[in-house]
């Protein structure tokens, strides 16, 4: 990337990084918002080789993750949830965007998630 000039790092995290999230775990939600500092500091130190990164914390997503919860949501609730697609196309956004912008931070979630 140093060589070329410019490259992109997406580091797909969790809107548990973003806000405190009941259930998430201490664990789950403090490596989430490591993450974001990861992000920080390769914006900071790689920014003037025209590296950039981002930090996508999408909200519930229907996956197979959900099935490792104590309480596994059932069809309603998944319907209402992202689906991995609509993290993808967030990327996509983000991977799309003009050269000289840096989007460092995203948060994705279901209309109806508090």
């Amino acid at each position: 990337m140093r060589s070329a000039g410019e490259g992109n790092i997406v580091v797909v995290s969790s809107r548990s990084a973003w806000r405190f999230s009941p259930g998430a775990g201490a664990a789950y939600m403090s490596s989430k918002a490591a993450l974001g500092m990861l992000v920080a500091s390769v914006n900071d130190e790689e920014g003037v080789n025209g590296i950039k990164a981002c930090h996508p914390c999408p909200g519930d997503v229907d996956s197979d993750f959900l099935d490792l919860r104590p309480n596994v949501p059932g069809d309603e609730q998944r319907a209402s949830m992202l689906s991995p697609e609509d993290v993808a196309r967030s990327v996509q956004f983000v991977l799309e965007g003009p050269r000289h912008v840096r989007i460092d931070e995203l948060v994705i979630t279901p209309v109806g998630q508090r």
